[in-house]
């Protein structure tokens, strides 16, 4: 029946709060006949924008995923501001060379190969 913009109803105190409404149409014995449900959504929207602070918080703090082969596969804003690479640069590169890590032993003596290979059999 058509898109309309956000919606809000008036509750006895002046309060405005948000709603939602489903509107049906019918025909009967020749005349048209409409039903319209409507829905307080305010709960949702509370939980909709604290879910989106906790996202905004969540990519504030430094988070890098890699594979079991090294390979970055998520680098956020948080981790972008510690270490200066954009998402771009540092997508799908081996995480230890981008970042210069150094080890007190060469790698492949500091964890199993399959570590390396992501085999699951170790050697």
């Amino acid at each position: 029946m058509g898109t309309l913009g956000a919606l809000y109803g008036l509750r006895a105190d002046g309060e405005e709060f948000p709603i939602e409404a489903s509107i049906s149409q019918i025909e009967s014995d020749g005349n048209k006949l409409y039903t319209v449900i409507l829905r307080d959504i305010s709960e949702r929207k509370r939980a909709d924008e604290a879910l989106k602070e906790q996202a905004r918080i969540l990519d504030l703090a430094p988070v890098m995923i890699r594979d079991l082969n090294g390979r970055i596969v998520f680098w956020n804003t948080g981790v972008e501001k510690m270490y200066g690479w954009r998402s771009e640069e540092a997508l799908d590169k081996i995480s230890h060379k981008l970042l210069k890590t150094e080890f007190p032993r060469p790698l492949k003596r500091l964890r199993p190969d399959s570590w390396l290979t992501g085999t699951g059999k170790e050697k």
